[in-house]
């Protein structure tokens, strides 16, 4: 499985907070899958079906990731859920430029990165005046 397709079924498993198999078990969970849209438990079926058809090795890499993302802080865990629904948003053009940015940052050396992190704090701490003079600077190359 490529990378792609990887954080593709992982961002599938984080946002389906149930699975039916699971939701079975008890009457709680049957509440909430009945609490379900028509279209939800659709989507959710679907994402389950794709669970069920990986190798195991694909299924032990998702499983150990959602348990890395389970134990991460409640704050990072929307920062991830709302960073998965960004990127599901994105056109295919888009997302693969993105993974191409992606792919040369990972080449970047460690100084490379750290050096490319000052700049852009430094970036960021500037005002949208000074930032606008460097675009426009840039822009007519003076």
């Amino acid at each position: 499985m490529k990378r792609r397709e990887f954080l593709e079924m992982l961002g599938l498993i984080l946002l389906t907070t149930q699975v039916p198999s699971a939701m079975a078990q008890n009457s709680t969970q049957n509440s909430k899958w009945d609490s379900l849209s028509h279209e939800e438990q659709e989507r959710v079926r679907s994402r389950w079906n794709k669970f069920k058809s990986l190798n195991p090795e694909q299924k032990q890499r998702l499983i150990e990731a959602y348990k890395r993302f389970k134990s991460l802080p409640a704050e990072r865990q929307v920062r991830i859920r709302r960073a998965l629904r960004r990127w599901r948003k994105l056109s295919p053009e888009q997302k693969k430029k993105l993974a191409g940015h992606f792919r040369r940052w990972r080449q970047l050396s460690t100084h490379e990165r750290d050096e490319a992190r000052q700049r852009f704090r430094r970036w960021q701490n500037l005002t949208p005046e000074q930032r606008a003079r460097i675009r426009r600077h840039i822009l007519l190359g003076n």
